[in-house]
Order: C-alpha cells, then structure tokens, then sequence
C-alpha cells in the first residue's frame, strides 16, 4: 500500500513538472510572436544614421519610383510606410499607408523593402522583439 502512495506522488509530482514546463515553454513562444508598436529600444537601421537610411532610398527605392513616373506618369511627392522588424532584425511585412499606389509601383517597394538587410531589431526587457516602425519617405528631387 504504501509503494502504491509513493508511485501515486511521484506521478502526481511528474505531472505537475510537466504542466509547469509546458506552460512556461508555450508562455514563451506566445509572447515571442507578439508584436509591438512600441518598444523599450525600437528597431534601428544601420546604427540609426540617417545618412544609411536616405541612401538606402536613393539607390534604391528612388528609381522604383521614377519608373513608375516614367509608365504611368504619376509624380510621387512622398511616401509613409510602415515596416515590421523581426526579432532578426528583417523586414518581415511592409504597409504602404500613403500615397495610394498603382499595384505594380506597390509590389516593387515591397519587394525591395522585405529584401533590406541592416536593421536591429526592437528590445523590450533586454530580449529582441517584434515591432513596426513608421518611416516617411520624401520622394521630391531638389533641382
């Protein structure tokens, strides 16, 4: 009888290992898939120089544009975008909210933008997180 209670503890103490380090684990992938809107320390390009970021637009998001203009003749002045950063520091989704763009100029930004390498991701409690940064584009070449 007593091997019998001793068997009955030791499963019941396995058991509460098991649900505590299954909630712990699945705690932990939750809140890795979370994504913020803001963050402790948000996501930076290249060491958050603007330099980067504005030659990054030069080279090349600057010509997806002007043959946009050239085909459908329509003069972008500017653009607000907003990227998501992973946790690796890529550009895992992009939202283009203004201008509207025609779907071929829209599709050719994203393309270019989901390839951009550079970023550090955002930090929240020390650990790498998830979050969207806002970035206006002026697209206007001075003369």
């Amino acid at each position: 009888m007593n091997e019998i209670r001793i068997r009955l503890k030791q499963l019941a103490l396995f058991g509460s290992f098991i649900l505590v380090f299954t909630t712990a684990v699945k705690g932990q992938a939750a809140a890795s898939k979370r994504v913020y809107d803001y963050a402790e320390v948000m996501p930076s390009y290249r060491n958050d120089t603007p330099r980067h970021w504005l030659t990054y637009v030069s080279k090349e998001l600057s010509p997806v544009l002007y043959r946009n203009r050239q085909r459908e003749g329509e003069e972008i002045a500017s653009l607000y975008l907003r990227l998501l950063i992973d946790q690796k520091g890529q550009v895992s989704n992009v939202q283009i909210t203004r201008p509207h763009l025609s779907t071929r100029c829209g599709r050719e930004v994203r393309e270019k933008l989901l390839t951009m390498t550079g970023w550090t991701p955002a930090r929240m409690q020390g650990k790498p997180v998830s979050c969207w940064v806002a970035l206006p584009v002026s697209c206007l070449k001075w003369q």
